[in-house]
């Protein structure tokens, strides 16, 4: 969902260009009460997003979490606000509930502050060298840069290490 309160701007249009099929406005507080959106976000400078979330805990209170991260291509700024209960360590757990993965075997790799749920809570957290520092000191392991193939790092390791089990097990 993009918030239908704050004014346009080019992150903005460039996002809504890009993933055409993936978003719908719509007014925030209309729809607070919605238990099938995941996502409500925006784009723009680092203080109307701080100045909105701010309004958004004092109108909500804890019903919301939020979390600001830098985008990649001109210095601003997404703003993301999930239900409280939501995050994507949650949808991971529910995931390997499904497929009957424990926790301790699922691995988080992430760059920013809101991965650190799920980098914290699984049984091995990776944080890419060029992400945030609250995730790095959260993580397990920090791989290399996503822009220097850190991630294959991760898979690698990870494959190494299956392959190890594997061999002592036979």
């Amino acid at each position: 969902m993009v918030d239908d309160v704050t004014p346009g701007n080019e992150a903005i249009e460039r996002y809504l260009a890009t993933n055409a099929n993936h978003w719908e406005r719509c007014d925030v507080g209309v729809h607070a009460s919605r238990d099938d959106v995941l996502v409500i976000g925006t784009f723009g400078e680092l203080g109307p997003l701080e100045s909105m979330t701010a309004r958004l805990s004092k109108t909500h209170g804890h019903r919301f979490s939020s979390h600001i991260v830098p985008t990649p291509w001109d210095g601003s700024f997404y703003l993301e606000i999930i239900p409280a209960h939501v995050s994507k360590w949650s949808g991971l757990l529910m995931l390997g509930d499904r497929l009957g993965i424990s926790r301790e075997e699922i691995c988080a790799v992430g760059d920013e502050r809101n991965d650190i749920p799920m980098v914290r809570g699984s049984g091995l957290g990776v944080a890419m060298a060029n992400g945030n520092d609250a995730l790095k000191a959260a993580a397990d392991w920090v791989c290399g840069r996503n822009d220097e193939d850190g991630l294959v790092e991760v898979v690698d390791h990870i494959l190494g290490r299956c392959a190890r089990m594997t061999r002592s097990s036979t």
